[in-house]
């Protein structure tokens, strides 16, 4: 845990080393939560990453142009240190908070779930945020697979998610993300195999309000 300034106060980063099931809460007099967990289900969590194949060109551009758009300044030496992760993450995480005076992300997302819409109709700022806000999603799906698997939860609920993940993958931009997160081995090998071989849903990937 790592606790530093930020422009609206205090930024509290919490740091994961892997995902991890809960085997065991334990009784405890603390104020939080403390249980026995396993990684068994998360070994690829421990495999080194590679940011190789990451523009950080384009990443401190979208970064640079995301403070100058909600008159954000920076610690540009912390900056330059960050990774593209804590980069991307920085962003996505206080764009949820900013729904009510932008709507950029809502716009490009309709780009995302629209079935005519083309790789080159996003700039690559809207392309880097599109594809952490759907590897977030995914790696969330990846976990629950993990636990359809083990009996943790219900196959109807598995399916439904399931039936979703491979409707992204009809979509023209959602292929092309698909595709580039398969080459740069962000998620397990079975996981790739279970969510590309599912037959495609019959009922088409629509972002709620914009199914007209």
């Amino acid at each position: 845990m790592a606790l530093s300034d930020h422009a609206k106060g205090y930024l509290i980063t919490l740091t994961g080393i892997a995902r991890f099931t809960v085997v065991e809460e334990l009784s405890q007099p603390t104020l939080f939560r403390q249980c026995r967990v396993s990684a068994d289900l998360f070994a690829d969590d421990f495999e080194p990453r590679s940011e190789d194949k990451v523009d950080r060109d384009a990443v401190l551009k979208a970064f640079r142009a995301y403070l100058g758009a909600h008159n954000l300044e920076a610690d540009w030496e912390s900056v330059y240190r960050a990774t593209n992760e804590m980069l991307v993450n920085a962003m996505l995480g206080d764009a949820a908070f900013q729904a009510g005076k932008d709507c950029r992300l809502v716009e490009i997302s309709a780009t995302f779930y629209d079935p005519d819409a083309q790789p080159g109709d996003l700039t690559k700022t809207d392309t880097i945020l599109l594809s952490m806000m759907h590897r977030a999603l995914f790696q969330k799906l990846e976990g629950q697979y993990y636990q359809f698997k083990h009996g943790y939860l219900e196959s109807q609920i598995w399916t439904q998610r399931r039936d979703w993940a491979r409707g992204i993958l009809e979509l023209p931009l959602g292929r092309a993300w698909w595709e580039q997160e398969v080459l740069g081995g962000i998620f397990s090998r079975e996981f790739v195999s279970v969510i590309s071989d599912a037959a495609a849903p019959s009922v088409k990937v629509k972002l709620a309000g914009f199914e007209g």
